[in-house]
């Protein structure tokens, strides 16, 4: 088992947000013929976000024997706590490899 320390980067949109839950994967994306495979995940629910963004720290644990070894980590925090990604969510949009500490920047959608 291996862990991961996501500083999640939350934008300052002006607006506060109350996102249902903030969904962080680590994902095994090694094969192109495939959809990724989760090898780990941590959820957050009752996610508030300040109008002038913020920083939140989550841990995720996750399984990489077996794996392709192109890992990346995902995060999205959704607004309806839903998989599906609507207007008010938030993504991160770059491949982040999962060292024992990364910084994730979020974009508002």
């Amino acid at each position: 088992m291996a862990k991961v320390r996501a500083l999640l980067q939350f934008p300052a949109t002006g607006v506060e947000h109350r996102l249902a839950s903030v969904r962080v994967r680590v994902e095994d994306i090694g094969r192109a013929d495939a959809a990724a495979d989760v090898l780990g995940s941590a959820e957050l629910t009752g996610v508030v976000v300040p109008a002038d963004g913020g920083d939140i720290p989550v841990d995720v644990e996750y399984t990489p024997e077996g794996s392709s070894g192109t890992l990346t980590v995902r995060a999205h925090g959704s607004s309806t706590g839903a998989d599906a990604f609507v207007a008010g969510d938030f993504l991160s949009t770059r491949s982040i490899p999962p060292d024992a500490d990364v910084v994730i920047p979020l974009q508002a959608i």
